[in-house]
């Protein structure tokens, strides 16, 4: 079953949260999405942040907000294809 709630942040859009990259192995998602954006820990962030710009996926570093460091990155919520394309190409970096 998909679990979905609404996005208080950006009223039109469902946070899915099954699609977020629960089940990827060395991928800490920080609590259960439900903002405009969800924190993912992954050791060597940097280096699958530039994977993923080479891509067409832009995320932020974690390390620039207060009390994240260098393994955190900032993902925008879209809409669930999006999420779904974005979770196969986070997929494919970490395979890499």
């Amino acid at each position: 079953s998909v679990t979905s709630s609404r996005c208080p942040a950006s009223p039109g859009m469902h946070v899915n949260t099954a699609s977020w990259p629960r089940a990827l192995a060395g991928v800490t998602v920080a609590g259960a999405p439900a903002s405009a954006f969800v924190l993912v820990r992954i050791v060597g962030a940097d280096r699958v942040r530039l994977a993923l710009r080479e891509r067409g996926y832009a995320v932020r570093r974690g390390d620039t907000f207060p009390g994240l460091g260098a393994d955190w990155l900032r993902v925008a919520v879209r809409d669930t294809a999006t999420t779904d394309a974005f979770t196969a190409a986070l997929a494919n970096v970490l395979e890499a």
